[in-house]
């Protein structure tokens, strides 16, 4: 019911024969190496998993989900993607989709450390997880994902003030 996938090296996606473990409930990778200078887009093949409930991809160099990642939607209760290059919340997290997701996570996705973030643009391939808030509603929209419970964001690059919300909005 569950898989880990630990310290790997590889510049591509999850190997397609994931889709193969067909009753699989639990599934963690995590570890890829120089996963700074890595730009990988994750396939299709995770979305197959029919009863997948907890998904770790963790430090692996992603950058993007697939369009058809919300067929996970209607069982995904867990979500790392933690340490990774995604230089924004992919669009296709949403709390429509996601119904379920408890659990959502992108702590570090940063790809460089650096102290003037008046700077970012200069990172041929972006500095990793970054939004201001007060231009993109990014944060907003997932402080109002009222079905989560758990929703981590720590060392990343978040500029402005949090979001104003009234009582009933």
């Amino acid at each position: 019911r569950s898989a880990d996938i630990m310290m790997c090296y590889t510049k591509e996606s999850i190997p397609q024969e994931i889709r193969y473990l067909k009753y699989i409930e639990t599934l963690n990778i995590y570890s890829n190496v120089n996963t700074m200078l890595l730009s990988i887009d994750l396939g299709s093949e995770v979305c197959e998993l029919e009863y997948l409930k907890h998904l770790q991809i963790g430090a692996f160099g992603l950058v993007s989900l697939p369009d058809d990642f919300v067929k996970l939607g209607d069982k995904l209760e867990t979500l790392d993607l933690s340490s990774n290059n995604f230089s924004e919340i992919p669009a296709v997290l949403t709390k429509e989709n996601f119904p379920k997701l408890k659990k959502l996570d992108f702590i570090d996705c940063r790809r460089w450390s650096f102290s003037d973030i008046s700077k970012k643009d200069s990172y041929e391939d972006g500095v990793g997880l970054y939004f201001n808030a007060n231009e993109n509603d990014a944060l907003r929209r997932l402080l109002l994902w009222d079905t989560l419970e758990e929703l981590r964001l720590s060392n990343n690059y978040i500029e402005g003030n949090i979001p104003d919300f009234k009582v009933g909005d």
